[in-house]
């Protein structure tokens, strides 16, 4: 093997290793981003900001949910928004709770475990814990807790 080969192999070695330890350390840390003006910013390096998710929520988080799935709902119509994929595949499961939900169920659902909730003494800052699998009930309870300003854990 020529030096021009050896030196040609060894520096895409180099390269090589390089990337793949760049590539872990992104895997590990993500990538870099900023904070300016109390909005997390993707890399300087893209020229591009992230799209706020929750821009600024108005009320509490249970009420904006509701009322991105009213929103939701009014636009789109009813249809199945919570499916038990498992049973729609295999046709049985284990799992408690409806099969499937309709996107009014939710919204209604969620007002009436949040009223049973409240009911219950759940206030502000009270953490709720859920020891249950995870199913089509859940959500409406999860968003129940947050009507009541409560902590889902």
């Amino acid at each position: 093997m020529s030096f021009k080969e050896t030196l040609l192999r060894l520096f895409t070695k180099c390269v090589f290793t390089l990337f793949a330890f760049w590539v872990r350390m992104r895997a590990k840390y993500g990538q870099v981003s900023i904070i300016k003006d109390k909005i997390l910013t993707y890399s300087p390096f893209l020229k591009k900001s992230a799209p706020p998710i929750l821009p600024e929520l108005t009320e509490n988080v249970g009420n904006e949910v509701l009322t991105r799935l009213k929103k939701t709902l009014n636009q789109n119509g009813d249809y199945d928004c919570l499916i038990n994929g498992y049973f729609s595949l295999t046709g049985r499961t284990s799992s408690c709770g409806q099969k499937n939900k309709k996107l009014s169920e939710v919204i209604k659902d969620s007002k009436l475990y949040a009223a049973a909730f409240w009911n219950a003494g759940l206030r502000k800052g009270d953490t709720v814990h859920f020891a249950i699998p995870n199913n089509t009930e859940y959500y409406c309870m999860a968003i129940g807790v947050w009507l009541c300003e409560g902590i889902n854990s």
